[in-house]
């Protein structure tokens, strides 16, 4: 009777570029597009301000608060992101503020309410400032 050797199968190593594994390179661009999302939200709203000014017949005053809003909600959340970052899971942060932020662009071009369009814009200030520090952090 002849005993067969069993061998344990070779460990698939993952491919590598830049000495860095492929997922995770993945992952870093992703946080890295996210981020220059954050940054384009931020243009987009001070470019646009015109034409929402006159859609809504807003003065001055009361539509640069749009701008305003945005750029208070990005300071709050710039703090306390790499806290929730590491409680929660970088991805699990990542991708629920990248979800906030996509969703809420989605309804931003809806709103006819002045008042709603400033608090929608603080809390995509702060799902968009969260991506920032999550930026910084993930890089190695």
């Amino acid at each position: 009777m002849s005993t067969a050797v069993l061998s344990e199968p070779a460990a698939v190593v993952p491919k590598r570029i830049f000495g860095m594994p492929i997922h995770a390179l993945a992952g870093l661009l992703g946080i890295f597009i996210a981020a220059m999302m954050s940054g384009l939200n931020n243009r987009v709203g001070s470019l646009g301000l015109a034409d929402v000014r006159g859609v809504m017949g807003a003065g001055l005053d009361d539509a640069s608060w749009l701008q305003t809003a945005y750029a208070m909600g990005e300071l709050i959340a710039m703090p306390f992101a790499s806290w929730f970052a590491i409680t929660l899971s970088v991805r699990r942060f990542h991708l629920s503020m990248v979800f906030v932020c996509a969703l809420i662009a989605a309804m931003l071009p809806f709103i006819q309410n002045l008042d709603v369009l400033i608090g929608l814009r603080f809390v995509q200030g702060i799902s968009s400032g969260a991506l920032i520090p999550i930026l910084m952090m993930a890089c190695p």
